[in-house]
């Protein structure tokens, strides 16, 4: 596990570049998450879920960028929306630790558990929750018919 001070800040709009870069890093992810929409409109699609972007720092330095909300529209519960690490830091434990300070948050805050969808042809995404403590949930669709697998982490353990 990297180590190092990990601290977070409000994602702004100077940070798109930076985001623009994990975005270039992760095609799998462009492909599937982020599509024919520009950065600003995926951003703006994800106002609904009254979340919140993150910008992740490990001594002071930029790495990551997630989105999480403690009450998701759908069922009123903490939900992990994305994570893209920088692919220099990844495979290092520092997504699992952005991961864990979320779930202690959620836990904080008196939530028992906080959810992740993952399309069920994506076994890396899968993996790296199920080895960050996710548990298989079940399977849900959504609009487009894609087919997710919903996972869960308690957070009350």
């Amino acid at each position: 596990m990297e180590n190092g001070n990990l601290s977070w800040r409000a994602l702004v709009k100077s940070d798109y570049s930076f985001f623009e870069i994990l975005i270039s890093q992760s095609p799998k992810w462009q492909e599937i998450e982020l599509g024919e929409r520009s950065l600003e409109q995926f951003v703006e699609d994800y106002e609904y879920a009254k979340g919140e972007w993150r910008v992740w720092e490990l001594d002071g330095s930029s790495f990551a960028i997630s989105h999480h909300t403690e009450s998701s529209p759908s069922n009123k519960k903490p939900w992990l929306g994305t994570l893209l690490v920088h692919s220099e830091l990844r495979r290092k434990g520092i997504g699992e630790r952005i991961l864990d300070k979320l779930s202690n948050e959620m836990k904080d805050k008196g939530h028992k558990a906080i959810y992740a969808g993952v399309p069920i042809m994506e076994n890396e995404w899968i993996s790296f929750l199920s080895d960050c403590g996710y548990e298989q949930f079940k399977l849900e669709k959504d609009k487009r018919d894609v087919q997710y697998l919903i996972f869960v982490k308690p957070t009350m353990i």
